[in-house]
């Protein structure tokens, strides 16, 4: 469940079933949640759970915001 998701008219969210990893910051999973319309930016979130599931509430945040304001290390996998 994406929390946020109404201040986001502009982003094609996947269905929740194809919510899934694609990389790490810092410690925490990194997970794609959906693209903006027109340029295609990702939009994430991080996840808290000790397991992946793509039930668990996540709080969206385009990536290139979370390049600018994060001081842990990001890395991604596969988009």
């Amino acid at each position: 469940m994406i929390t946020n998701k109404d201040r986001f008219l502009d982003v094609d969210f996947v269905p929740d079933n194809q919510i899934r990893p694609i990389g790490t910051v810092g410690s925490d999973r990194l997970v794609y949640l959906g693209k903006q319309q027109g340029t295609g930016s990702l939009v994430v979130s991080r996840s808290y759970a000790p397991q992946f599931t793509p039930t668990e509430k996540f709080f969206a945040v385009p990536l290139d915001e979370l390049y600018a304001h994060s001081q842990d290390p990001i890395t991604i996998e596969g988009a």
